[in-house]
């Protein structure tokens, strides 16, 4: 073997059992391996190249492994404390960009919450789509025990259960067009925010534009480098 295959080899060898990076300043630790076809360091680079590093401001560290507080939580990942932990089962390179985009824009709210909200006109629009959800609804026969839960914007698991099993998810998906970017959206003000944060750098921000001006502007101005 000759030292220049011998050299790639062994650097092709490295990157696919290296466990620790670094996107901008955030440690990244891979706890247990990634499927095949996921090239963290893609992941990386598309990070780094699509979002400020401003926005990291909160993130401490990146966990990825097989943590069992995912697998009870029945999610792929979370935002806790300055860190996000995210599972090592992927489909592909696409769906652990979208992990970590949707968490770092919980860990967003977090820091700039006042910027934000603090005019109210992310939490009106947010809240005017709840009411003109529950009217969808209630032409559908389909009304929750409290109307009120459709004017509140802090989670409720009472209503998020209402929401994808009373309702169901294959409807309530065909109800949300136009109105949310996605069902997951309209179950609190914190996830219509992570949801469009998360819209905002994957997929069509025109559209996201069009079905929740305030929260674009808000996005636009944040991500601005």
């Amino acid at each position: 073997m000759s030292n220049i295959k011998f050299v790639k080899n062994t650097s092709e060898k490295y990157q696919k059992n290296r466990k620790e990076y670094f996107i901008f300043d955030v440690l990244v630790f891979i706890n247990d391996p990634l499927p095949e076809n996921v090239d963290f360091n893609s992941v990386k680079k598309r990070l780094e190249k699509n979002i400020p590093k401003k926005l990291f401001k909160d993130i401490d560290y990146i966990y990825i492994g097989d943590f069992p507080e995912l697998k009870l939580r029945d999610v792929q990942s979370v935002y806790l404390r300055g860190a996000i932990y995210i599972s090592n089962e992927q489909q592909n390179e696409d769906s652990l960009y979208a992990s970590v985009v949707h968490e770092l824009g919980h860990s967003i709210e977090t820091v700039f919450g006042p910027k934000i909200y603090e005019d109210n006109e992310v939490a009106a629009e947010f809240v005017a789509k709840r009411k003109k959800l529950r009217s969808i609804l209630k032409a559908q026969d389909i009304e929750y025990e409290d109307p009120n839960a459709f004017i509140r914007i802090e989670y409720s698991p009472g209503f998020d259960k209402f929401l994808y099993e009373t309702v169901g998810y294959d409807l309530l998906n065909q109800l949300c067009v136009g109105l949310f970017i996605s069902p997951y959206g309209a179950t609190s003000l914190r996830e219509y925010f992570a949801n469009g944060f998360e819209h905002y750098h994957l997929f069509d921000r025109e559209y996201l534009s069009k079905v929740s001006p305030k929260l674009y502007y808000k996005l636009y101005n944040l991500t601005k480098k």
